[in-house]
């Protein structure tokens, strides 16, 4: 499954039901492993000490990301998890959430969730900041799209004055349109022969007011060669700002771009809604770090 995700793996540690060493142990171990950069772990409950873990926790977030995803969140999923280990799940689920973010740990919904933040922190550098320069093909995306940034504590980004000008006269229609979100739809539709991604991408990554970009790829229709195409999407790396891109259909990940990307530590998401939770997740890691 990973591999389908294309990540590397350092440790996988299965702990059963914990009759030997527990969660607290691999914790503590993982922590001081320094071929592992970065924590995922999936727990049903915790059988060691509870304080302990948190500690240790709070220890281990100053040097790697640390992401939890929980089971046995619900009455009905508690009782199958004593049918799964053995394990008695106790305590108030909201208690949890509220000590993992005390503590600098990213809390994880779904196991979609919990992936797609392992490709995040693997791929990406932390955010310095919130705002967001969004592009979709469809408008009706670009308003979801913006919907799950206010969702996720991210704002949409105002880019500068000078971007604006920069791009009317190369991609716009011949009226005016938002720049951010951005529709690529109406871009290619005047300026088919043109990388729009490409040029869109470098106007952000020159503008202060945008800390990351997170955008839709063209439909496979369009004639693209994947190095040519993508040459600006490496480049948000070297300048600091990460980017997050998604397919134009969802979970549409064999296409040549696609593997292109993710070949070179560009994350693809299947759709804005996984990528901006995980570009979230990114954020809520950096603001633990800077605030303590």
């Amino acid at each position: 499954m990973l591999a389908d995700f294309r990540l590397g793996l350092s440790k996988l540690i299965d702990l059963g039901n914990k009759m030997d060493i527990n969660e607290v142990d691999a914790l503590e171990y993982l922590m001081q492993d320094t071929e592992t950069k970065a924590i995922f772990m999936h727990l049903e409950a915790v059988k060691g000490d509870p304080r302990r873990f948190f500690d240790i926790l709070k220890i281990a977030v100053k040097s790697k990301p640390v992401v939890v995803l929980k089971g046995g969140r619900t009455a009905q999923g508690a009782k199958a998890v004593i049918t799964h280990t053995g394990s008695i799940v106790s305590g108030n689920t909201a208690v949890f959430d509220s000590a993992l973010k005390q503590v600098g740990a990213i809390s994880a919904d779904t196991l979609d969730d919990f992936l797609y933040y392992a490709k995040a922190f693997t791929y990406l550098l932390p955010l310095k900041g919130n705002r967001v320069a969004l592009a979709t093909f469809p408008g009706g995306e670009a308003v979801l799209a913006v919907d799950a940034c206010v969702q996720n504590g991210l704002v949409v980004a105002e880019p500068g004055t000078s971007t604006y000008e920069k791009l009317r006269p190369v991609v716009f229609p011949p009226w005016e349109i938002l720049l951010n979100p951005f529709d690529f739809g109406i871009a290619y539709t005047f300026h088919t022969m043109q990388n729009n991604h490409g040029i869109f991408i470098e106007a952000m990554l020159e503008d202060d007011n945008v800390d990351c970009i997170c955008l839709q790829l063209p439909p496979e229709m369009f004639p693209i060669d994947p190095p040519s195409f993508c040459a600006p999407f490496l480049k948000a790396k070297e300048r600091g700002k990460p980017l997050a891109v998604w397919p134009p259909y969802m979970l549409k990940f064999d296409g040549p771009v696609v593997k292109y990307l993710e070949e070179n530590s560009v994350p693809v998401f299947p759709s804005a809604a996984i990528a901006i939770k995980s570009l979230a997740a990114l954020n809520a890691y950096h603001l633990y770090l800077q605030a303590s």
